[in-house]
């Protein structure tokens, strides 16, 4: 080990260790990146080093202590007590370049030079091009580190993410505005020049930049503050010395004892004042002793480790800072779904003057003041009655938290059982809750960007979050150890299917079992009694049982019921048993009685009114009002709709089925959303309202409706036509109801080949028609309500047919343009029915269509891999070779779609094994371009030929061969393909594997006869000019 390792001011830079090949560009000295994560680490993070000038990558960081064999030396970034001790999860490297000026090994380099190496190997060796990245350098290495950054955020493109990963600066030393003095330097360079010039070269360009004041140093420091204030800057901690340092000692000898020491770099220029990010340190060092550090309890590195330390924690939240509004978009789309929030704003808001009273129970206040944590680890679960008013209480908690509750990041979320799956799933909460956090938390969002950086790369532009993955990032950030407390609140943990539930609620007790010593974590549930779902350890409270609850519903009742009237309110409270949605429903029917002028039947309505919510939906239900059928229809529409339906689809499918003679009456401009949402409140007597945010999709005013319609035969008592099958019957009239609309539009219609956006805003409920007919359709002839002749019969109405197909999502728009029950079989394969093809084809349905442009069924059902209905069509008769100018055989579709099963099938029953056209190969050529195997195998032993050519006049040898795939060569081969076959374009198997330098497929060629002497081709022959021609050159580019 040479002298220089020890104490700098002891020993001439002159003999440093000379600077070899190999101890160019990055090297590194501990690797933690990799290791497995822990509850409290932080993520993986890339920090190097960059020495000075006339110093060695490796030595400066080294300095020279005591040991029990004599003098050690020990590497402050690389020795596992040091540094490496308190970043288990860092890559450290450092970095070197040729930093000798003058002597035997004097290398004549720029800083710009030394910038851009040092960027390619950044580039070269980061993989992770978003992994936070810490810089540090010394002296001249410092202003290398600005060079850098000003050079990477110009060629951005040139060198991604370097810039952007960049979270911290550490500058040891670093003249930013040249050596405090500057006759030091000049001296140091006219000395030297004496002394070296005459026998080594001296190169004094980089030393002179340090001269104080000089125009190089001041515009790349001004540059480089310029370029930082742009965009969220990295913290910088700026280290400068207390201790004068022996310049001289540089030169060596007799030669610089003439020069004084000095501080060469004092608080003045060794710091860049920018903002509350940029942090000095004085340390009573020289500028030669001030990058070592021989013991991890010296406070000058525990100063150092600490600034260090802290940029890695922060690196996250600079991470999101930074990053740029067009990814943060799609980071943010790839969380958000429709209507994610629009259950809390669907939920009524607390009546005035009520709720309050939960904020004082003894049971809040344990939980909000976390005194008894070894019993409820910071969990209270609300529980109620089914309609008691816990949405209400939880949506009221919410903000009370918000505003009580500044400190803490608070993610909530409301389960809604009758919006779209993602209000309803475990997935949707999460998604959600997770949304919350991120956007709420910077450093979360840095945390999480990594992930979606990563996923992206992987799947590209569509893919979707695992619940997986985000139950994961969810847990990590219960385990990190954040400061920042949070608050979880789920409302209507019922609303989801009880499996789900019992999910849920296991989910939350871990997170609240892993919170547990490393970070505040309260969580707040609702749910009904049932299903009785358990947690070991929470705090619970129970709604109806709280007296104040029951002053609650007084006040409510005081505050809206119009006639003031004591002994109906005293009756009301009584009735109603600690349900607030009873109390809401009986309230609006006593002001209805007493609006009409009959006070008298307030008494009267409120002593018939049953005291059971069951039973009240019940006499709402039942009364016998002209447009009943209306009001069953408007129910079976929101119970049955494959989708939430808007405010205007549920009014026209409504008229569809009640007044479809209207339809063509109706002005758009003159039905008001107003007039819509008043029509069905009256109609459904106040069990169905419209979503006030989101899409304004219609929806139960609350799920005990739901509950009631479906639950011991209550929907079919409603309509004695529902008696045998309510659930079937009802699909069948809304499938009637569907043609219906398509029908009448098709009538009205002016132009039936207008743009889908003009006919449905004049027909609004076409669209959900054209996607979800065939659907209703199906699961009435489940129940064995027939439905293929009232589909024959469509199909046979051209203009209906026609607005399908434009108002349709399918894959396959042009078959419901087809003019038989052949479309309609193509897309019940896509769709994947079961039960109505068969009905369809037992009314003798047609089995193909011969127009050239159409999808036949059997071709449809082998694209969607349907092999249950491929065999279903065959055993009716359809053509197992059917093609069309435009469209593949039904072989030939199953093989491109890597479907064995139905390949099989179709070769069983007759299908012509070497088909093909001007657009479609063979099946054995789409099975050897898509590295099939087992196609291929199947397809050869039923007889393919495997030497057919196609429209390039490539046989599957030589697809498999120009590919490279031996395996498939292997088979080929075994099954007779000619070795010698030629191509225009590829000559030979053998010449194309010699193109493609794969002597292991050559190998097997010549194996089996291939000639190595064969002209042809653009290839040319083989031993004459393997590589030389134009279009190989072209190749080697």
């Amino acid at each position: 080990m040479p002298n220089s390792r020890g104490d700098p001011t002891a020993h001439a830079i002159r003999m440093v260790r000379p600077i070899t090949e190999s101890d160019l560009g990055l090297r590194v000295l501990y690797d933690g990146a990799s290791s497995t994560a822990h509850p409290g680490d932080h993520g993986p993070v890339d920090i190097v080093a960059v020495h000075g000038m006339g110093a060695h990558p490796d030595d400066t960081w080294c300095k020279q202590v005591p040991g029990e064999d004599g003098p050690a030396y020990v590497n402050w970034l690389k020795d596992e007590r040091f540094l490496p001790a308190s970043l288990s999860r860092a890559r450290i490297m450092r970095y070197g370049y040729s930093s000798q000026w003058f002597g035997e090994n004097a290398t004549k380099t720029k800083m710009s030079d030394i910038s851009q190496a040092f960027l390619f190997d950044l580039d070269e060796f980061r993989e992770d091009k978003n992994r936070p990245l810490i810089l540090i350098g010394h002296s001249f290495g410092g202003l290398v580190l600005l060079k850098t950054m000003v050079d990477a955020d110009l060629e951005r493109d040139r060198w991604p993410g370097i810039y952007d990963s960049t979270v911290g600066l550490v500058f040891l030393g670093t003249p930013f505005r040249g050596t405090h003095d500057s006759l030091s330097q000049g001296e140091i360079l006219r000395r030297a020049s004496q002394h070296f010039a005459a026998e080594n070269p001296v190169y004094g360009e980089n030393l002179g930049i340090l001269r104080a004041g000089g125009e190089p140093l001041v515009d790349l420091v001004d540059t480089y503050l310029r370029v930082v204030r742009k965009s969220p800057m990295p913290r910088v901690a700026c280290f400068y010395e207390q201790k004068a340092s022996e310049v001289g000692r540089i030169l060596g000898g007799d030669v610089g004892k003439a020069i004084q020491p000095v501080i060469l770099v004092d608080e003045t220029s060794g710091s860049l004042d920018l903002n509350e990010k940029s942090d000095k340190y004085a340390l009573p060092r020289t500028h030669f002793d001030i990058h070592r550090f021989g013991s991890p309890n010296e406070q000058a590195f525990r100063q150092v480790r600490s600034v260090i330390r802290k940029m890695v924690n922060e690196s996250p939240e600079l991470a999101a800072a930074r990053c740029n509004p067009k990814e943060k978009k799609k980071f943010i789309q790839s969380l958000c779904f429709l209507n994610i929030d629009a259950r809390r704003q669907d939920i009524a808001s607390a009546h005035p003057g009520t709720c309050d009273w939960l904020f004082r129970t003894a049971e809040f206040r344990r939980w909000h003041d976390r005194t008894d944590l070894p019993n409820n680890r910071g969990v209270l679960w609300v529980k109620g009655k089914p309609g008691a008013g816990k949405s209400t209480l939880m949506k009221h908690t919410l903000g009370h938290c918000q505003r009580a509750l500044k400190e803490y990041t608070i993610a909530a979320y409301f389960f809604n059982a009758r919006g779209g799956d993602l209000e309803k799933t475990p997935y949707g909460m999460l998604r959600s809750l997770v949304y919350q956090l991120v956007t709420q938390e910077p450093s979360a969002f840095g945390r999480f960007l990594p992930i979606f950086r990563n996923k992206r790369e992987m799947h590209g532009a569509a893919w979707e979050w695992r619940e997986s993955e985000l139950k994961d990032f969810l847990l990590s950030e219960i385990q990190n150890g954040q400061k920042k407390p949070l608050l979880l609140l789920v409302d209507a943990l019922d609303e989801c299917s009880e499996p789900h539930v019992r999910g849920v609620v296991g989910y939350l007790e871990r997170l609240s079992v892993a919170a547990i010593g490393t970070r505040i974590l309260n969580i707040c549930l609702s749910s009904r009694h049932y299903p009785h779902i358990s947690m070991r350890k929470y705090q619970e409270l129970v709604v109806e049982d709280s007296r104040a609850h029951a002053e609650d519903i007084a006040v409510y009742v005081r505050g809206t019921l119009i006639e003031a009237d004591g002994e109906i309110e005293n009756v009301l409270i009584g009735k109603a048993s600690g349900v607030f949605m009873w109390v809401v429903l009986v309230v609006a029917m006593l002001n209805v009685a007493y609006d009409e002028g009959k006070v008298e039947a307030m008494h009267c309505t409120l002593h018939d009114v049953p005291s059971n919510l069951d039973n009240l939906f019940r006499t709402l239900l039942a009364k016998d009002k002209p447009n009943k059928n209306e009001t069953i229809l408007m129910l079976q529409w929101v119970l049955f709709a494959k989708r939430p339906l808007t405010g205007k689809e549920l009014f026209h499918a409504t008229l569809a089925g009640t007044n479809a003679e209207s339809l063509g009456a109706l002005d758009p401009s003159r039905i008001t959303p107003d007039h819509i949402r008043r029509r069905i409140i009256n109609s459904s007597r106040g069990l169905i309202d419209v979503r006030k945010t989101g899409e304004e999709t219609v929806q139960f005013i609350h799920e005990t409706v739901n509950d009631f319609l479906l639950r011991n035969r209550r929907l079919q008592t409603l309509d004695p036509a529902l008696e045998l099958d309510p659930i079937g019957t009802s699909h069948d009239r809304l499938s009637t109801c569907c043609i219906s609309y398509v029908t009448r539009a098709a009538q009205q219609v002016p132009d039936i080949t207008e743009r889908r956006t003009a006919i449905t805003s004049r027909y609004p409920f076409m669209e959900y028609v054209g996607n979800y007919l065939l659907d209703h359709a199906e699961t009435a002839e489940a129940a064995n309500i027939g439905q293929a002749e009232a589909l024959r019969q469509l199909t046979k109405n051209h203009d209906a047919m026609e607005l399908m197909g434009t108002c349709s999502d399918c894959l396959v728009p042009n078959a419901w343009r087809c003019s038989s029950t052949a479309g309609l079989l193509c897309l019940m394969a896509y769709e994947g029915h079961k039960i109505l093809p068969k009905a369809l084809l037992e009314q003798g349905g047609d089995v193909d269509c011969q127009h050239e442009s159409c999808v036949t069924p059997l071709r449809a059902a082998a694209h969607a891999g349907y092999t249950e209905m491929v065999a279903l069509l065959l055993e009716n008769g359809a053509d197992v070779n059917a093609q069309s100018k435009f469209h593949p055989t039904p072989l030939q579709t199953a093989v491109k779609a890597w479907d064995m099963e139905t390949a099989a099938l179709l070769l069983e029953n007759g299908a012509d094994v070497n088909a093909q056209n001007k657009f479609h190969p063979t099946p054995l050529q789409t099975a050897v371009k898509a590295w099939d195997m087992e196609i291929a195998a199947l397809l050869l032993e039923n007889g393919a030929d495997v030497n057919a050519q196609n429209r390039f006049h490539l046989t599957p040898l030589l697809e498999a061969t120009s590919a490279g795939n031996t395996e498939m060569v292997t088979l080929l081969l075994k099954n007779g393909a000619n070795a010698n076959v030629q191509s225009g374009l590829y000559g030979t198997p053998l010449q194309a594997a010699a193109f493609a330098r794969n002597t292991e497929i050559a190998a097997l060629l010549l194996e089996n006869g291939a000639d190595a002497n064969a002209l042809g081709g653009d290839y040319g022959a083989l031993l004459r000019r393997p590589r030389s021609t134009r279009r190989g050159k072209r190749a080697r580019r």
